[in-house]
Parts: structure tokens; C-alpha cells; sequence
């Protein structure tokens, strides 16, 4: 299969209470020590079971570099913990679905052509900050994609550049409540086979949008996010 064909959307979901929701936590605390600067934006990870923060850490540290040029403080945290009210401008909740790790490449079965990597809902025709990144897909699309077996030696981190595009994808959803793509490395969609070769970077209008959240003004960079009654899908990055 090629990286070409792969799928993400969104669909409705009861996201109620989810952006008030932070918890803190030694492992989570130690998660989000590579950045700094304003503003400052949670991202609350619910966690497959028998998943490990720290086993993360390369998945986190890239998505902070893709967000290093906004200046955003990304602090993570675990879903269910110590209650953190107001500490954030932003709040974004992460669920990561399958087995989070590069191993699970060789061991993953299942159909990987045109299925979803991750998606961000919608509720009422509203971007939510709701998203999900499902890991067993993303491994089941690098072990089918052309050349795997010659590149297994890249492929650990072949996975961890592709699961952290499409976090950071996802998070530019909820970020700027926008449904829109673009052709820059973290709105394009499909993805290419060359973007796991290459850094993705923010461009500057992206940059600049996201700046305008720590003075709680609206992204000018949402035109395409939908309108109350207006529910539909989101073609995320495939």
C-alpha cells in the first residue's frame, strides 16, 4: 500500500467536560520538560493499558519540535489525575489507541490501506478538543507500505516521525478549530512517502495563529472550521 492512501476523518462525539481536564504526575511532569514559552497548552494523554509515560518520550519530544517555532509550553499530562484548573491557555485531550511502539511493526496484522491513523471530532458542528491517534495503524501502514523490509533498520523511527505528524495534525485541529488542509507538513493531506524522511516544520501563518491563543483571540487561519448544525466529517491527514 502507499502512505498516499492512508485515511483519517473525524465523527460526532459528547466531548463535555474534556477541556476542563488535566492531571498531573511526576512521569508526566518529566514528559514535557523540552520546552518553553507561551502560551501554554496541556495535552492530556489517555493511555493504553500497560503503557508507559516515558516510553513516549520520543513520540513527545518530536511534537514539541515541530511546535518549537510557535513558542508553545507543551505540558502532558495523564487523563484522570490531579485536577490543574486554569494553569493552561489551552487544553487538548490525546487518546492513543493499539500498542504505542515501533516493535509492534512486525508483530501488527490487519487491513492498512485507506484506514484511519487518527482523527479529531466534532460535536454540533464544533471542533472539538478531542482527538484519537491509533498506533496499531500506523504501524500496520509502515509494515505494508512499499520498501518496508529493506528500511527496517529506519523503521523505529520512521514510527515515531509519522505518529508524532499525525499528532501534531491533530492538535492544529483543536488548536485553531479549523477543518481546512493545507499543503504544508502538518495540514497536508494525504500524506507522502517523503514526509517520513523529512522534519516537519510550522509555516508562518500557522505559527502566527497559534500565537493568538495566549491573547484569547480567534485563529485567522480557521476558515474551514465548520459552523453550529453544520456536523460533518474531517478529512485529517491520510
Amino acid at each position: 500500500m502507499k502512505i498516499d492512501a492512508m485515511t483519517m476523518c473525524a465523527s460526532a462525539f459528547a466531548a463535555a467536560g474534556l477541556a476542563s481536564t488535566a492531571a498531573a504526575g511526576q512521569d508526566a511532569a518529566t514528559l514535557g520538560a523540552g520546552i518553553t514559552g507561551n502560551p501554554r497548552v496541556g495535552v492530556v494523554l489517555q493511555l493504553p493499558p500497560k503503557t508507559k509515560l516515558r516510553s513516549l518520550r520520543p513520540l513527545t519530544r518530536q511534537v514539541e519540535e515541530i511546535f518549537r517555532t510557535a513558542r508553545l509550553t507543551l505540558e502532558w499530562e495523564l487523563l484522570g489525575g490531579m485536577d490543574r484548573p486554569g494553569l493552561h491557555d489551552q487544553v487538548v485531550v490525546v487518546e492513543l489507541r493499539g500498542i504505542c511502539s515501533p516493535f509492534r511493526i512486525d508483530a501488527v496484522q490487519g487491513q492498512a490501506e485507506g484506514a484511519r491513523l487518527g482523527w479529531t471530532l466534532i460535536q454540533n458542528g464544533e471542533v472539538t478538543p478531542y482527538s484519537v491517534v491509533d498506533c496499531d495503524q500506523i504501524a500496520r501502514t509502515l509494515r505494508y507500505s512499499p520498501g518496508s523490509a529493506a528500511r527496517q533498520p529506519s523503521r523505529y523511527h520512521e514510527f515515531w516521525a509519522l505518529a508524532a505528524r499525525v499528532l501534531a495534525h491533530e492538535m492544529l485541529h483543536s488548536l485553531l478549530r479549523t477543518t481546512r488542509h493545507e499543503g504544508t507538513d502538518c495540514l497536508r493531506s494525504p500524506l507522502r512517502q517523503q514526509d517520513l524522511r523529512q522534519p516537519a516544520r510550522l509555516q508562518p501563518v500557522e505559527v502566527r495563529a497559534l500565537a493568538r491563543l495566549a491573547q484569547g483571540a480567534p485563529p485567522t487561519v480557521a476558515k474551514g472550521a465548520t459552523r453550529p448544525g453544520e456536523d460533518k466529517q474531517i478529512p485529517a491527514a491520510r
